[in-house]
């Protein structure tokens, strides 16, 4: 079994108390999970400490010190396999990276490391300073389709390059950076797209970085009538419509 959380754009408030507005970030945060003992839960920022609340149930106290948009808020609860080390940069410098896993990818999780630890470096030395760099980065597995980057946590359904790309990206654009109302989500997104293309040039070589970029093209003509900017914000489709980013 498993619990996972997925806010984006109106859903926290369904399952947290919270004032739901992009231009008022919360400054911080403190969590605590109850989960069933076998299980683990991950979050945002740094995990404090993990309590035994009985012979049945533990407490994982995670704490948050960035400020932090609503729909970034999230919580994965599974019995994940955990990984965690460090990605140097440059200067001596280096990141906390942890992973919570399904099981099933632990024989793949030290390629899966190295994928983000290129893309990680290419993105500090041209975006600046990772946003969250005195606490980590990470990604924790769900259930449902693509993925979703959340703060200093990414779900995702699967660690396919692109996916990770992607993601890792939105930690500078809708993160640390996040539009002031939904329908510039196409900023967001845009840049995004853009930091996944910069991945495959940096990280796996020009072919790739071709291949990416014709993509996108056929999908981003093949709506002649499609645009960037959502009029339409209560329609959660429209504002996820990317053939035009």
């Amino acid at each position: 079994p498993i619990a996972w959380t997925l806010s984006e754009p109106y859903g926290s408030y369904g399952w947290w108390p919270c004032k739901q507005q992009l231009t008022d970030k919360i400054d911080s945060m403190d969590f605590e999970y109850t989960i069933p003992k076998g299980n683990k839960a991950a979050g945002q920022g740094m995990l404090q400490r993990v309590d035994t609340l009985s012979d049945s149930s533990l407490v994982y106290h995670w704490k948050h010190r960035y400020p932090i948009s609503t729909y970034l808020v999230s919580v994965t609860v599974t019995n994940y396999y955990e990984q965690s080390l460090y990605i140097p940069l440059s200067g001596g410098d280096s990141v906390y990276h942890l992973d919570y896993l399904y099981p099933s990818y632990k024989p793949a999780a030290d390629t899966l490391s190295l994928s983000i630890h290129g893309m990680m470096r290419a993105f500090d030395s041209l975006f600046g300073d990772y946003p969250f760099k005195k606490e980590k980065y990470g990604h924790a597995q769900f259930a449902r389709g693509g993925g979703m980057e959340h703060q200093t946590m990414s779900s995702m359904s699967n660690l396919g390059f692109d996916l990770m790309a992607h993601e890792l990206g939105h930690q500078w654009f809708g993160d640390k950076i996040t539009c002031g109302s939904w329908a510039d989500l196409w900023l967001n997104e845009g840049w995004a797209t853009y930091a996944n293309g910069i991945a495959r040039e940096m990280v796996q070589g020009k072919p790739q970085f071709i291949d990416f970029l014709k993509t996108c093209n056929e999908r981003i003509t093949r709506n002649t009538d499609g645009a960037v900017f959502a009029y339409d914000t209560t329609n959660v489709n429209n504002l996820f419509f990317g053939d035009m980013r």
